[in-house]
């Protein structure tokens, strides 16, 4: 799996904490959006979890790239612009679930 890739799955498994909820009581599934819910620290933790084994991996084929002295394949500016915004979403989901804690 390619490092942008990855990025994309951690912001997926960091919005479902958030947005899987909301998707599930606007279709009528209430008890689905309660379960999501109570398990969403797991989301959070494993997209932390994917971010790092994403950035990790560009990091590595950016090293392999420049001892062969050869460019990244698949684009290096579309791959660290597709992490840092991956980073970001799973950032603010996370800055979201611990606002909810601190101040509840």
């Amino acid at each position: 799996m390619k490092a942008k890739n990855a990025g994309i799955l951690a912001a997926v498994l960091g919005s479902i904490c958030c947005v899987g909820p909301l998707l599930l009581i606007a279709v009528g599934l209430g008890t689905g959006a309660a379960v999501i819910g109570r398990y969403h620290w797991f989301f959070v933790i494993g997209a932390f979890a994917v971010l790092a084994w994403a950035w990790g991996k560009h990091f590595r084929e950016r090293a392999r790239c420049a001892c062969e002295h050869r460019p990244m394949d698949g684009g290096r500016r579309i791959s660290l612009f597709t992490l840092l915004i991956a980073s970001m979403v799973v950032l603010a989901f996370a800055g979201l679930n611990i606002r909810s804690y601190a101040f509840a």
